[in-house]
């Protein structure tokens, strides 16, 4: 099963929250798990998504009404039984990476709020990305105090629906996160960027 199948699979197998689906790398994991819906894990982008190293597997477990899953690392050498040894693992936790994309030249965000403005690329490809991020490190002289980064959906979810990506985030003290409408130029972003500096002079007097 690949990442563009995820979350429709993930539908498609539970009804409510405490359902349970298993994600392996493994194709032994399906003589071991009778009871539970299972999937060997077919891409590198949903392995990472799902936090899995070889030879490993995972159980997302449905929550929040069914519109979100924690996910829960199974030991490589657990059996079957009643008792599902994950209910005493930690949920775990997705966060970026740290320090520098090289191939974007963008820092990876910490968070995508902000007090002080922070534009930040949203991506799942990072070749996609790449034109976008051009035009973002363009940017940066124009807009010294202007804090520029990237976000890969991949490593880590954003609690936001995004219909398309890659997408171009704001987030300040005055706005909260804003989203870029169009298509991404030099011009528009440049106008973006502006319009969310203006915003932050005028509601709280901010030197950028």
């Amino acid at each position: 099963m690949y990442m563009d199948d995820f979350h429709t699979v993930l539908l498609n197998n539970t009804a409510s929250d405490g359902d349970l689906v298993l994600f392996s790398t493994r194709y032994a994991a399906s003589v071991v798990y009778p009871n539970i819906s299972k999937f060997v894990i077919g891409d590198e982008p949903l392995r990472r998504y799902l936090g899995v190293t070889a030879p490993g597997s995972v159980i997302v477990e449905m929550a929040k009404n069914s519109t979100d899953f924690d996910v829960y690392d199974v030991p490589t050498n657990f059996e079957w039984s009643e008792t599902f040894v994950w209910d005493k693992s930690d949920v775990k936790v997705f966060v970026q990476p740290r320090g520098l994309n090289s191939k974007l030249n963008l820092e990876y965000a910490e968070t995508l709020t902000s007090s002080k403005l922070q534009i930040t690329l949203i991506y799942d490809d990072v070749t996609a990305a790449e034109e976008i991020a051009v035009i973002m490190n363009g940017l940066k002289a124009f807009f010294p105090r202007v804090i520029f980064r990237c976000w890969d959906t991949v490593e880590a979810d954003v609690p936001f629906q995004l219909p398309t990506l890659p997408q171009i985030a704001s987030s300040s003290e005055v706005s909260g996160v804003l989203f870029q409408q169009g298509t991404v130029t030099e011009h528009t972003l440049r106008f973006f960027i502006q319009a969310n500096i203006d915003k932050m002079k005028v509601f709280r007097s901010v030197e950028l």
